[in-house]
């Protein structure tokens, strides 16, 4: 199996998909509309994962695949979680095209264990303060384990911004 096309489905709702363990899966095309959980995990040969088009996400996790892209929908979350984790290849997250996730109340992004070097927490940390207007609540941030601290680790400025912002973010 190296591809999923759920182009064809529509109303689905409620439930939640799962996609794991599928060693030569190479690209999936999720339905146009979706509500519920999505969870994509341990694909080995899976480097880009595109739900942007998805309005009606509560749970969006992403772990030990080949990924190195994914793009996120730009919607409003009601306590939801983005989890990307385990997940060493991911070099681009679209945090800034964003905004509604970034500004929903009550939602946690984890990323954590993705063997992320300090430039790149630093990008990711600046994308979520430049995207993040501060009047949310209860949004949480999980970097660490399994990734460097920002430069600056404490101090960091974009770390320091977020945190006045309303943010938690453990380091």
């Amino acid at each position: 199996l190296t591809s999923l096309d759920f182009s064809g489905l529509t109303n689905i709702g409620g439930l939640g998909i799962q996609i794991d363990l599928n060693p030569n899966l190479t690209t999936i095309v999720f339905p146009p509309t979706f509500s519920g959980d999505l969870n994509v995990a341990n694909n080995a040969s899976l480097a880009i994962v595109d739900i942007s088009n998805l309005t009606d996400l509560n749970y969006v996790s992403f772990r030990g695949s080949a990924l190195t892209t994914v793009l996120l929908p730009n919607i409003t979350l009601s306590t939801g979680q983005i989890r990307i984790a385990n997940s060493t290849n991911v070099t681009t997250i679209n945090f800034t095209s964003v905004p509604l996730v970034i500004n929903s109340n009550d939602v946690t992004l984890e990323l954590r264990d993705n063997s992320f070097g300090t430039p790149q927490v630093d990008s990711f940390l600046a994308d979520i303060d430049t995207t993040s207007n501060g009047t949310s609540t209860g949004r949480t941030l999980y970097i660490i384990p399994g990734n460097s601290t920002p430069s600056g680790g404490l101090t960091n400025a974009n770390y320091l911004s977020l945190l006045t912002k309303g943010w938690t973010i453990p380091l």
